[in-house]
């Protein structure tokens, strides 16, 4: 469960893209943003448990919005499986410096 340079967030105008790697941890499923300079935490470390009957597309736009990041996040797409890890393309409307949140 790494994050490669490929996975940092790619800017296309408005919107953005970014990696989330969801497996499990101590048991717990959770959440990891790939190589963003925010949500991936001081130590690219950071990672955001996530109950188990809730959906990955608001779970990520919650913690985007929540986190001054994204207005709405547009589409979660699920790039590949491996055993209990999942890694998931995020595209999302970044939020503007002046735009209020």
């Amino acid at each position: 469960m790494t994050c490669n340079p490929a996975d940092a967030p790619v800017q296309d105008g408005a919107r953005s893209v970014v990696t989330v790697i969801e497996t499990r941890l101590q048991g717990k499923r959770a959440i990891h943003f790939c190589s963003h300079p925010v949500l991936s935490g001081a130590n690219n470390d950071l990672w955001f448990p996530v109950d188990n009957d809730v959906a990955l597309f608001p779970v990520t736009e919650h913690i985007m919005v929540m986190n001054n990041v994204a207005v709405n996040v547009v589409r979660a797409e699920l790039i590949s499986v491996k055993d209990d890890c999942s890694d998931w393309r995020i595209v999302y409307n970044q939020r503007g410096a002046g735009q209020q949140r």
